[in-house]
C-alpha cells in the first residue's frame, strides 16, 4: 500500500474535505468541484495560485496564475 501524500496546508485539507459536501477546489486546481463531482474545468490561465481562494457557500474567488481574480456564483438549488 502507497504511504499517504502528505497536504501543503491545513487550507488545502478544508478544500479537499468541502468537495465531499458542497463546493471546493480539486486537488490539482484543475477542477470547480460540487459535492465531489467535477463541476466547471478551469483553463490553465484561470486556475489559482497556492492558498489564493475564498469559497463562501456558492460564491469564489479566486487569485490566479494569471494575475487576474476570478469571481464566481453558482445557484443554488432550491
Amino acid at each position: 500500500m502507497p504511504a499517504p501524500v502528505p497536504l501543503a496546508s491545513q487550507h488545502e485539507a478544508h478544500l479537499l474535505q468541502s468537495n465531499l459536501h458542497g463546493y471546493g477546489i480539486s486537488h490539482d486546481n484543475t477542477w470547480i468541484m460540487k459535492d465531489g463531482q467535477r463541476a466547471l474545468w478551469l483553463p490553465p490561465g484561470w486556475r489559482l495560485m497556492a492558498s489564493s481562494v475564498a469559497v463562501s457557500g456558492t460564491k469564489f474567488g479566486i487569485g490566479c496564475i494569471s494575475g487576474r481574480v476570478l469571481v464566481i456564483g453558482f445557484k443554488s438549488a432550491g
